[in-house]
């Protein structure tokens, strides 16, 4: 059997308009990689648990399943994204930082075999919309800063990335170097977790 490509749509939850990627990933990646790609692309500190839940079944880092029973659990790590049957218009999410459960909904845009020697392409980003979420703040308080850029037009969100003071501003965002990136960026946010 060919490998397959998943293009999927994946959106923060309330603000599908706003911040979302449309990205390109192998079949055989895995639940987590997915994972890595989201907390990278979506400007995370990457530093907090997250579960993907598809057709009910929880997928967790193993991390989570040594402290908790969490009845059929799956290892996210262990389990590839070709194994979950994905289809067209299905639907999973993720949810990221238990305490303040910042969600994304996930939707299966198609399913197509990957061409012969093209698996060093992916994973890729197609287009995306904003920047991403902020860490250590509830979805209720982002949802305060977003609408405060919208209203004013601008930010004065201080955060710290790489050792720096910066603006930080949700609309930002730039296809070409979340590209140059990506691979990079999401193989340092799997080496954090695993």
């Amino acid at each position: 059997m060919k490998a397959q490509v998943y293009t999927l749509h994946i959106a923060y939850v309330d603000y599908e308009d706003k911040i979302s990627r449309t990205v390109e990933v192998s079949g055989n990646n895995t639940v987590a990689q997915l994972g890595y790609l989201i907390l990278h692309t979506f400007d995370t500190l990457a530093y907090h648990a997250f579960e993907f839940t598809h057709k009910d079944t929880p997928y967790v880092l193993p991390m989570i399943l040594e402290e908790n029973d969490i009845e059929g659990a799956i290892d996210a790590t262990q389990a590839k994204l070709h194994e979950l049957g994905l289809s067209v218009d299905e639907k999973f999410t993720m949810e990221y930082d238990y305490g303040s459960s910042h969600t994304f909904n996930i939707k299966v845009l198609a399913v197509s075999d990957m061409p012969r020697g093209a698996w060093k392409r992916y994973p890729r980003i197609l287009e995306g919309k904003g920047r991403g979420i902020l860490d250590d703040i509830s979805p209720e308080q982002f949802a305060s800063f977003i609408e405060q850029i919208d209203s004013t037009g601008k930010s004065d969100i201080h955060v710290t990335r790489d050792g720096r003071d910066v603006i930080w501003d949700y609309r930002d965002f730039k296809l070409e170097a979340e590209n140059i990136l990506l691979k990079f960026g999401v193989d340092r946010v799997r080496r954090a977790y695993e």
